[in-house]
């Protein structure tokens, strides 16, 4: 397949790309002792053994070919950008994304539950965990008009041959950046991974059910990606795949 683009929308303390590229044989057998325990505990289905060695198996390719894989972190939170994991992208980006009705400006993001580096800081007020006297102004792009400046930028430096994938946990704005990723990159879009929840909270079931109808009927696949590690292995997966093929 060429390149990968993949784009990591939300970063904030990169814990998923930690899980992708830097997780221990140790540490993913650990996790996986503590999610079998716990699925017993709750009556879930466990993840298998055979499950277990085909995430080792197919971590270990995405690492060996991780010179085709551009990794974009896209974070607003400038905080966070003294972690050393920001220095693992090929592109690390401060700004936040979303529909202002200008091409660049001047947002808040609210932070939430009175943690300035925590997780759930969002642009939108109407968030339940943010608090509207605590922010910080952050650079705020138009999603299209960043993924045009991305494609233009990436297929200058590599060509047109490669496919994307978008990460995407960004506090409500994500039905905006995946449209706009779909609308410049087209089919080069095969898949999101991350977590939709905050669509629900922020903007409402119908939204969210209304991403959903999009995704599939532009046949962009969307897979589970977050901190739990119940979530990595079937993202660990879909990426082997679509990179192999």
């Amino acid at each position: 397949m060429g390149k990968l683009l993949f784009v990591d929308v939300g970063t904030h303390k990169g814990q998923e790309f930690r899980a992708i590229f830097q997780t221990s044989r140790w540490s993913y057998f650990k996790r996986f002792l503590n999610q079998r325990f716990m699925a017993s505990r709750r009556n879930e289905e466990p993840l298998s053994i055979n499950g277990f060695n085909r995430l080792l198996s197919n971590s270990a390719y995405l690492r060996s070919h991780r010179k085709d894989i551009h990794y974009v972190m896209v974070e607003p939170n400038s905080k966070l950008f003294c972690l050393p994991i920001y220095q693992s992208a090929d592109l690390a980006l401060c700004i936040s994304l979303s529909k202002s009705g200008k091409p660049a400006s001047l947002a808040r993001l609210y932070f939430a539950n009175g943690d300035n580096t925590g997780e759930g800081s969002s642009l939108f007020e109407t968030k339940p965990n943010v608090s509207l006297k605590d922010y910080s102004a952050v650079l705020n792009l138009d999603p299209t008009s960043f993924a045009n400046l991305l494609k233009e930028y990436f297929e200058n430096e590599h060509g047109s041959h490669y496919q994307v994938v978008l990460r995407i946990n960004n506090e409500g704005a994500e039905v905006d950046v995946i449209k706009s990723f779909y609308e410049v990159f087209s089919n080069r879009l095969i898949g999101v991974l991350g977590s939709l929840a905050d669509v629900q909270k922020v903007h409402g079931e119908s939204e969210l059910s209304a991403l959903y109808t999009f995704m599939k009927h532009n046949d962009i696949e969307f897979v589970p990606l977050f901190s739990a590690f119940s979530s990595w292995p079937n993202a660990i997966n879909f990426l082997f795949e679509k990179f192999k093929n």
